[in-house]
């Protein structure tokens, strides 16, 4: 980084939406060139967290559910939100329970605090591998998920 690079300059800020996943927010700003600009920006009350289980064949967990932003059935890894004040293992070991009812030996994280949308959230993605898994039911799927767990080469 340059010490003298130009930054953002936020003149005004308003939410313009608010659940407990998300937060809108519409801002008035200054860009780094001096031009005006109008901005809007998605904060995520959550970090994101996935998890690419491997079973002891060398298959994979896929989990499978209806997206209601896509308007159809996705077939994914096992991921979700975490609490962004609790270690990122902590809830993706959650999620592997819930979603896919298994829980792991071993883990290794492959992703910390990537940002793979940075253009309109502020999401903190973290991705982990597990392996030595086990059934698990500690926890439960979320009310509104209708889960199918697949396993996959």
């Amino acid at each position: 980084m340059t010490a003298n690079r130009r930054q953002w300059r936020i003149k005004s800020a308003r939410n313009v939406y608010s659940n407990p996943w998300i937060c809108v927010r519409e801002y008035e700003a200054v860009a780094p060139t001096g031009q005006p600009a109008q901005y809007g920006l998605v904060h995520m009350r959550n970090l994101a967290l996935g998890v690419l289980p491997i079973d002891d064949e060398g298959r994979t967990i896929l989990v499978g559910q209806e997206r209601f932003t896509f308007g159809r059935y996705s077939w994914e890894l096992p991921e979700g939100g975490g609490d962004p004040e609790q270690p990122p293992m902590a809830g993706a070991q959650r999620e592997l329970s819930e979603e896919a009812g298994l829980k792991a030996e071993h883990w290794i994280q492959i992703l910390a605090d990537v940002h793979l949308s940075n253009s309109v959230t502020d999401e903190r993605a973290y991705a982990f591998i597990a392996w030595g898994l086990s059934p698990d039911r500690s926890f439960g799927p979320d009310g509104s998920e209708d889960l199918t767990v697949r396993r996959v080469p």
